[in-house]
């Protein structure tokens, strides 16, 4: 249903990808996701008791996981370069 009465244009955006979605507010086929249009774990465990997970929700959550660990491994690269500076400036600071 591309055309019908109420169907509206959006867009879909999973990592980097973007591409036009047709949708209608009104039709409720798929399990509600969170605003940001992520899955959360809570929702997926709910949806894999209730057998309502389809491999859509799965592969969010997967893509919700290796983004997590991306943000921390970038995180920690952070710290450590952080901590490098310190004590770079601190060895500086003793050598003059």
């Amino acid at each position: 249903m591309l055309s019908g009465e109420g169907t509206l244009l959006g867009i879909a955006i999973s990592g980097a990808e973007i591409k036009p979605v047709y949708f209608n507010p009104d039709i409720k086929d798929a399990p509600e996701f969170s605003a940001s249009g992520q899955v959360t774990a809570k929702e997926v465990q709910q949806a894999i008791k209730d057998g309502s997970a389809t491999p859509e929700l799965l592969r969010k959550e997967i893509d919700r996981i290796k983004s997590r660990e991306e943000r921390f491994k970038e995180l920690d690269r952070k710290k450590v370069q952080e901590r490098l500076h310190e004590e770079f400036d601190a060895a500086l600071e003793q050598g003059s």
